[in-house]
């Protein structure tokens, strides 16, 4: 694993391009991150391949079930609930000072030798605080979620995660299977952010980017 500083103005397309090789480029954002992740990375009790083979033992679909998944929420989206039928704009944000929208000046990110790129949370370890899950259970969700919708993370910052997707949910229906799985896994993104369920579900229709941040 190599940190390497970063030009912000090219690096999304060069994170999105590295997703399918084997040199994985994921993007860490502010040089000042770097201090919060170097505990973790070097934290001699989260093996790698120990978080993987655990990640291996999940069933993500029963992980959401004990979340809730169950509890009506996927029957919650009204009859009358528009869609988009265009696409998202990409809008991704790691690489962007938050209040200006402006490109970071300096920007750093991590090499990975890695086979996919939601291996990635076991290398930096990252997660086990607050609401945000276990590295193993990021792990287990994106394997999933890389093998159903082509879902490739190219960025984790200190409490956000951002990914590429190659092939989002094309129905209202999948999109409302897809809403409620990512409430399950981080409910900030509706309760401090889109406000409802159904305002994600028709956002994640056709787009190719996704967003998740832990307060």
């Amino acid at each position: 694993m190599k940190i390497i500083e970063l030009d912000s103005s090219t690096v999304i397309d060069q994170a999105i391009q590295s997703a399918n090789t084997e040199q994985k480029l994921i993007i860490l954002g502010n040089p000042q991150n770097m201090e919060d992740f170097q505990g973790v990375i070097n934290d001699p009790s989260k093996d790698v391949n120990a978080i993987l083979q655990e990640a291996s033992n999940i069933d993500p679909q029963q992980w959401f079930e004990q979340q809730g998944y169950e509890d009506g929420i996927v029957d919650e989206w009204p009859d009358y609930l528009e869609f988009p039928n265009d696409p998202t704009q990409l809008d991704f944000s790691i690489h962007k000072e938050t209040l200006t929208g402006k490109l970071l000046a300096n920007l750093v990110g991590v090499q990975i030798t890695t086979t996919h790129s939601y291996q990635a949370f076991a290398h930096l370890n990252f997660g086990g605080w607050n609401d945000c899950p276990n590295p193993e259970i990021h792990c287990a969700i994106w394997k999933m979620w890389e093998e159903k919708y082509g879902a490739k993370v190219i960025a984790i910052g200190v409490d956000t995660v951002e990914a590429y997707i190659q092939s989002p949910p094309k129905t209202p229906e999948q999109a409302n299977e897809l809403a409620a799985q990512q409430y399950m896994y981080c409910t900030d993104i509706v309760e401090q952010g889109c406000e409802s369920v159904e305002v994600l579900a028709a956002g994640l229709l056709n787009n190719n980017q996704w967003f998740f941040w832990w307060d």
